[in-house]
């Protein structure tokens, strides 16, 4: 299964999205909004990446 945002650097997991073009101005005209997932181990990447989507999408949401 294919996890949004999920990205892998050499061994080290990420998050990243774009943020919307109506509220890049809110986060500095920031186009991508990135977090390290600080982990290698994939199982734990996909936990995180879920959650961290979560979160994502409920900060874009208060903003609309």
């Amino acid at each position: 299964m294919r996890i949004r945002g999920l990205l892998r650097r050499r061994s080290r997991y990420y998050f990243r999205v774009r943020v919307p073009a109506n509220l890049r101005l809110i986060y500095d005209r920031t186009r991508e909004y990135k977090v390290a997932l600080n982990t290698s181990d994939p199982d734990a990447a996909r936990i995180r990446a879920m959650e961290e989507g979560l979160r994502t999408e409920r900060l874009f949401e208060r903003h609309f």
